[in-house]
């Protein structure tokens, strides 16, 4: 058997030329999965590290004042562009989600927001997200870290510093909501009951808008607050309703 003759360099290149750009070039690195449990127990990402499926809330597109970073929906500092949402609405369901907020910042979650066209900034129930530990920022009493805003005060006695990831979960079965930080419980309030009247006689809403909260379906909105923060891992499992 004769041996195969040496290749030239023209050859060579035109080889190296013709093969896949996989073998030349490192697979860009895949996107973060749920766990096989939460997957098997029916959670589903509502983000999938891009911007698809979310626009201003109020509007039809996605705003200047948001963009993907660091693997999360991030709002940029006083950069405006109002609150994002998703066109689903929900009722029941189990919330989870990443966030970290910069330094002396303010933001939150809310959830059963009824939209109004060409209205950019969301009225519902808020998760507070907060730097727990600025002296300036507004996170007192019931607007502390992960407090049902201006209705029940977290008290979180070990909060992460600003610039941390944290993990938040929201539990909304029914008229019952609860607000979970870094695997613990840390506020709850059932709508309608004696203790929702107190909270809510006392709160911002009683005047302005006696309805709050009580439509049973309603969009989930991230906080255009001005200042910078970080949403990622949202991930969502409906519920039955009790």
């Amino acid at each position: 058997m004769k041996p195969l003759p040496a290749l030239s360099r023209t050859t060579m290149l035109l080889c190296l030329l013709m093969l896949p750009a996989c073998a030349l070039h490192p697979p860009a690195k895949p996107r973060a999965m749920l766990p096989a449990s939460e997957q098997q127990d029916g959670f589903q990402f509502l983000f999938d590290g891009t911007t698809k499926g979310w626009r201003q809330l109020g509007g039809n597109n996605f705003p200047d004042g948001w963009d993907v970073n660091d693997g999360a929906l991030h709002h940029k500092p006083k950069a405006g562009g109002g609150d994002i949402t998703l066109d689903e609405t929900f009722s029941n369901f189990e919330l989870c989600f990443d966030f970290k907020i910069a330094a002396d910042g303010n933001s939150g979650l809310k959830y059963r927001v009824v939209e109004e066209p060409g209205n950019h900034s969301a009225l519902g129930i808020e998760y507070q997200v907060v730097d727990n530990h600025s002296a300036t920022a507004d996170n007192k009493a019931k607007h502390s870290l992960a407090s049902l805003y201006d209705l029940v005060d977290a008290k979180v006695a070990d909060a992460k510093k600003a610039g941390e990831w944290n993990e938040a979960r929201i539990i909304v079965r029914g008229n019952h909501f609860e607000h979970w930080l870094n695997d613990k419980k840390v506020a709850e309030l059932d709508f309608g009951t004696d203790a929702w009247k107190t909270a809510f006689a006392a709160s911002k809403w009683a005047t302005s808008n006696p309805k709050f909260a009580s439509e049973p379906k309603g969009h989930i909105v991230l906080q255009d607050h001005t200042d910078e923060v970080w949403f990622k891992n949202i991930r969502i499992k409906p519920l039955k309703a009790e």
